[in-house]
Formats: C-alpha cells, sequence, structure tokens
C-alpha cells in the first residue's frame, strides 16, 4: 500500500479525531441524561409517599455524582414493597448496566487521550493513573469512535430502561409484563417498544 502524502494523513487524521471527539461527546450527553433520568425515577419513587415534598427530594439529589445516585436508586427501589422475584433479576441487569457506564464515563472523562496517536484499527489510546494503597497504578486502554458511540447508545437504552422501571413501580404494572430477555442476557424492550 502507498504512502499517503501528507496533506492526505492531515486531512484523515482530522476527520478521524473528530469522529472520536464528537462521540465522546455525545457519550457524555447521553450519560447524563441517564443521570438526570436516576434523579427523576428517585424523586417520583419517593414521591408516592404522600408526606414528601419534590423539590427538597431534587435538592438533595441535585449535586450527587453517578455512583451515588445508582445506590440511593437501588436503596429505594429495595425499599419499597411489591417488587417480586421475577422483577428483582431486571432490576439487577440495569443497576449492573448503569455501573458499567459510570465506570466506563469516569474512564472516558478523567481519561488523557492521545488523539494524535490514531491506531491500525482506528483506536484511540487513553491513559489514567491510578491511586491505590500500594501506590500508584498506570491504566491504559484504548476505544474506537464507533465503540464510544455504543456507549451513548447503551446509556439511552439504559435510560429507557429506568424510566420504565419508574412507571411499572408508579402503577403497580410487573416490570416482567413490559421488558423481555436477550439471547444475551441483558433486559431489552419488545419488539415494537424497542425504538
Amino acid at each position: 500500500m502507498a504512502d499517503l502524502d501528507p496533506i492526505e494523513e492531515f486531512e484523515r487524521s482530522y476527520e478521524w479525531s473528530g469522529s472520536l471527539y464528537r462521540s465522546i461527546g455525545r457519550f457524555i450527553v447521553q450519560f447524563e441524561w441517564l443521570c438526570d433520568g436516576l434523579r427523576q425515577a428517585i424523586c417520583e419513587l419517593v414521591w408516592d409517599d404522600p408526606g414528601s415534598h419534590p423539590t427538597l427530594v431534587r435538592i438533595v439529589l441535585g449535586e450527587a455524582q453517578p455512583g451515588a445516585l445508582l445506590i440511593r436508586f437501588q436503596s429505594i427501589l429495595a425499599h419499597i414493597s411489591g417488587i417480586d422475584h421475577v422483577d428483582r433479576p431486571i432490576i439487577d441487569d440495569v443497576c449492573k448496566r448503569i455501573d458499567r457506564l459510570i465506570q466506563e464515563r469516569n474512564s472516558v472523562v478523567h481519561g488523557l487521550w492521545f488523539t494524535e496517536l490514531q491506531l491500525p484499527d482506528r483506536s484511540a489510546i487513553a491513559s489514567k493513573i491510578k491511586y491505590t494503597p500500594k501506590g500508584l497504578k498506570g491504566v491504559n486502554w484504548k476505544r474506537t469512535p464507533e465503540e464510544i458511540e455504543q456507549l451513548a447508545d447503551e446509556a439511552a437504552v439504559v435510560n429507557r430502561l429506568v424510566g420504565h422501571i419508574r412507571s411499572a413501580q408508579s402503577s403497580g404494572v410487573p416490570l416482567s409484563g413490559w421488558l423481555i430477555w436477550d439471547d444475551d442476557g441483558a433486559v431489552r424492550f419488545p419488539p415494537g417498544l424497542d425504538g
């Protein structure tokens, strides 16, 4: 394969880095919508209690980090009666996916991206220093723009799942009647509701 001339190489690199930045931005926006969906779900689940005040609940959740939102969401769902053994695995799957998205978001946001080093597989390398009881540890990973786009898509789907959990709890309809398990063992919307 012939080498690219410098202008073609620059144009390809510019196009690739632009797609990387766009995918990171889209993921962060979708992730923040998921966090807002968690806040809303928590508020609505607590609002079902006649003694609660929605504005106060929203104030308490205002600056909560994503991990804290997830723990509060799980705690409130565990406290609510009426979650049966069939719905529990659905809630656990959604919460596990939220936790994975939190970890991915932290890597994407806090990683040092080397955007000028596009690898042959169209991925970029990111690096982060982790502080552990045994000292500093360097962690590297790589992602393609397409992989980050998939994270954004997953954040959007999980946000909708959180909304369905909230609606099911408010209406008393079992989650198992609204959601299905796919072949990969993940909770999904049934055909017709997946768009």
